[in-house]
């Protein structure tokens, strides 16, 4: 390969000397890439409490947080929470403020429709089907807004919201699945 002239030198000749010149600092950067990989986590991970995590060995200031109790009523209350969240975002898909949106109709992704029946269902059987919550008319609000000033962060919510509820039902999903099963297996064989 012949020499690329540089003036009055080639990028081989000073290309090799640009190196041996910044070696150390070649050295330095890779000591630190391997400090930060090994030694940061451990060195984050003191910083969380033994109630956060197992290797936290800072001292709790306070009590730990109480231990999630499901309930029907909190879990109405997610569903009726979702559903003004499902609404809103079909609406905005179906009026189609950017001819764009209408790519996303139909998509067999909808909920608003199987919440109603979920609801309708719990209220069936006696339950009291609660208001939607501030914080779920709150975020429909800001969705309408945003579709109209700002599609592309729009469709970055509506992305989240379907792509990661319907990866989380199949996560749930799979868990009843094993659970079942081996709760047959166990029945079966004994």
């Amino acid at each position: 390969m012949p020499d690329i002239q540089l003036g009055g030198q080639s990028l081989r000749s000073h290309g090799a000397k640009l190196a041996r010149f910044h070696m150390h600092d070649w050295v330095i950067l890779i000591l630190l890439a391997i400090i930060l990989a090994v030694l940061l986590p451990f060195s984050i991970m003191k910083l969380h409490t033994k109630d956060q995590a197992k290797e936290g060995e800072k001292e709790s200031k306070s009590p730990p947080v109480a231990k999630w109790e499901p309930s029907i009523e909190g879990y109405l209350r997610f569903l009726v929470d979702s559903k003004i969240v499902y609404d809103t975002l079909e609406t905005i898909i179906q009026k189609a403020a950017y001819p764009w949106y209408a790519e996303f109709r139909s998509t067999s992704l909808e909920r608003s429709e199987k919440l109603a029946k979920d609801l309708k269902w719990f209220k069936d059987q006696g339950h009291t089907i609660p208001e939607p919550s501030s914080p779920g008319v709150s975020y429909s609000q800001y969705l309408e807004e945003l579709s109209q000033k700002d599609p592309q962060a729009f469709i970055c919510h509506f992305y989240n919201i379907y792509f990661a509820h319907s990866a989380g039902g199949r996560m749930i999903g799979k868990k009843v699945l094993n659970f079942s099963l081996n709760v047959i297996f166990q029945i079966v064989t004994s």
